[in-house]
């Protein structure tokens, strides 16, 4: 029987016209299209496992990959050839050859699989040099001329999945590195360049180099102009070592000698903000912040004899007030220094969560409260041709964003003066205050000036003189004018049934009742007098 070629036969033979054949140009024909098949075999792709989605044309051939399907299933390894409208299929031979046009390939069948025809050199043999579209040298023993150069992890063999470029050197003082450059002249260098320490320079001529940043391998730390980073990211224009920074910072700024160091924030539109945020716990688990928490702020560290200070000097903090929830959440603003001569920083300034401002105290009890031990604790100083120094009070009803006018009696302002006992200061023991005398309008203002002492013996303070709004002074609470409003002097009217004692001497009153009539009366220590010295007694 006839074998043809187009048949899925292992191991075939071209076919043979036998004696005596009928039809032999059959025969002669499948003979004829198996060698259009297999002489200069040329084949399209060798990836596939089925046939390709759009109608192949005539002749096109492919080698089947391994685990095909569809109208290619059982055929891996076969030439798969399209003749006449159909897929015929070819079992290879090994040593049989073909070039793969998508790898550009010249493939060898090796009895299980096919393979490059040039395969690499074997592990055991080398290439002293080797050049893809150029030719290597000496000093590059491998060279590539080439737009891009892929290297991908091995799916083939499999590998692990893994992909590393080594770069090995001899010693530290060696040079284990990438450089890119433009013209054959070097602009960028990336490595390990003389030591342990990762760098990158740049340079814009090849000749001069700039180093951009370095790593620290003992602790990871990244140094932008310095080749000794300490701090976790050291931004540093000064040659040389560095001192150490504060413990644990993440961030160190240093300029060269004598020259500013500078942190700018610029916005165009928006505003420049440092933000601080802070929670208890984990940065995995955060937990709320409690009441006393320094949020965050800012420290001021100096110089000594011999090193730098072992704690800040002065400083700003954010401080919690109550341990906080997603609806109360009070903080204090406290600023701290430290006394010529002295290393203890102390706490002189509070802007508490209420909004009162204390100086030298952590826990003011009014919108602004001053303490001091040794200094005047208030002073205000003004410098100009038309004004004083003021001290202005201003009062209203209703609130700061909606006043409305003052009612008669209101107090518009004072001063209180306080004293210690020994347990706590006591409430008001001297007062100096404004009262509104009207309800006010926009023409009818009037106001009066109020003086208040505490007698002895007593706790509480009453009032002594008032300067009325119109002009007249008056004592005791408003019980006696003693210079009325045309400035004359008013004396203290008594009956001659009711005079006050004469003692001590050298008192003036007003007798309104005499047997002459009314007079002046004045008292020498035992009794009271008449201006002409004769005796005031009743008729």
């Amino acid at each position: 029987m006839r074998r043809s070629a187009l048949s899925t036969t292992p191991n075939l033979d071209l076919p043979l016209i036998l004696p005596g054949q009928a039809q032999k140009h059959i025969t002669h024909n499948e003979a004829l299209a198996a060698l259009d098949i297999l002489l200069q075999l040329v084949v399209l792709d060798r990836r596939l496992t089925a046939p390709p989605a759009q109608t192949p044309a005539e002749g096109a051939r492919y080698i089947v990959a391994t685990g095909a399907t569809g109208l290619w299933v059982g055929k891996d390894l076969t030439l798969a050839s399209f003749v006449g409208g159909n897929w015929t299929f070819t079992s290879a031979r090994a040593g049989w050859m073909a070039y793969c046009l998508a790898e550009r390939t010249l493939l060898v069948f090796s009895g299980t699989d096919w393979q490059a025809a040039v395969a690499a050199p074997a592990p055991s043999t080398s290439a002293s040099q080797f050049g893809v579209n150029t030719t290597a040298d000496s000093a590059n023993r491998f060279a590539v001329k080439a737009d891009a150069v892929l290297f991908a992890n091995d799916d083939v063999t499999p590998g692990t999945g893994d992909m590393r470029l080594k770069l090995n050197r001899a010693a530290p003082g060696n040079a284990s590195s990438l450089v890119l450059q433009t013209g054959w002249s070097g602009r960028v260098e990336f490595g390990q360049i003389g030591d342990d320490r990762v760098r990158l320079k740049v340079s814009a001529n090849g000749n001069t180099w700039s180093e951009a940043f370095t790593i620290e391998p003992s602790n990871g730390a990244i140094g932008f102009g310095t080749s000794w980073p300490q701090a976790r990211v050291d931004l540093v224009r000064n040659a040389g070592p560095l001192p150490a920074p504060v413990t644990g910072a993440l961030l160190r700024l240093l300029a060269a000698d004598s020259v500013e160091t500078r942190l700018a924030l610029d916005a165009y539109g928006a505003p420049a903000t440092t933000n601080y945020r802070r929670a208890n716990g984990t940065a995995r688990t955060p937990d709320a912040l409690g009441n006393g928490d320094w949020i965050g702020g800012g420290a001021a560290w100096g110089y000594g004899a011999t090193g730098f200070s072992t704690a800040p000097r002065a400083g700003l903090r954010f401080v919690t007030t109550e341990r906080w929830t997603d609806a109360a959440q009070g903080v204090s603003i406290a600023l701290f220094t430290t006394a010529t001569g002295s290393l203890n920083t102390v706490e002189r300034l509070r802007l508490t969560a209420g909004g009162n401002l204390g100086v030298g105290t952590v826990s003011p009890g009014d919108r602004v409260s001053i303490a001091d031990e040794n200094a005047a604790p208030f002073r205000i100083t003004e410098a100009n041709a038309t004004d004083g120094a003021m001290v202005r009070l201003a009062r209203s009803r209703g609130t700061l964003a909606a006043p409305t006018a003052v009612a008669a009696g209101d107090r518009l302002g004072g001063i209180n003066v306080y004293g210690h006992d020994g347990a706590q200061f006591t409430p008001i023991k001297a007062e100096v205050s404004v009262f509104a005398e009207e309800a006010f309008t926009s023409t009818a203002q009037g106001a009066s000036l109020r003086f208040s002492t505490t007698p002895l013996g007593a706790t509480t303070a009453l009032e002594r003189l008032r300067l009325a709004p119109d002009g007249s002074l008056v004592h005791r609470g408003n019980a006696q004018t003693i210079v009325d409003a045309n400035s004359h002097l008013r004396l203290r009217p008594y009956a001659l049934s009711a005079l006050p004692p004469a003692s001590p001497a050298g008192q003036l009153i007003y007798v309104s009742n005499g047997p002459n009539g009314k007079g002046l009366a004045v008292s020498n220590g035992t009794a009271w007098r008449w201006a002409d010295g004769s005796l005031v007694v009743a008729a």
